[in-house]
């Protein structure tokens, strides 16, 4: 698994280059749900406001929610964690879909 991981060029980046790839994407994820939120009729009546701007889900907003919990409740990378932690609009927008239609689970603070 090294070795292609190696070949294809995943493990040839240094610690910092990953930690600041990370930051990156989420940093691109959050300002586009910005964007979205400022857009939507529905972030001002606090309901779910979605990645897109569109009036209802799309498949990127399953992925995209799937991503952000994951790294909100894994403790297999604290450093994911922590960077999502530090974009609020990331963890209200997870909150959001959370409530709406997952109020059974258990929330990840």
């Amino acid at each position: 698994m090294a070795q292609t991981l190696y070949g294809q060029g995943t493990l040839r980046f240094t610690d910092d280059e990953i930690a600041s790839m990370r930051r990156d994407i989420w940093e691109e994820i959050s300002s586009l749900l910005i964007s979205s939120k400022s857009a939507s009729k529905n972030a001002e009546q606090n309901q779910v406001f979605w990645l897109l701007g569109g009036d209802t889900p799309t498949e990127a907003d399953a992925v995209c929610f799937g991503f952000i919990v994951a790294a909100l409740t894994s403790t297999a990378c604290p450093k994911a964690q922590k960077v999502v932690k530090s974009l609020p609009v990331l963890v209200e927008y997870a909150r959001r879909i959370h409530d709406r239609f997952f109020p059974e689970y258990m929330l990840w603070e």
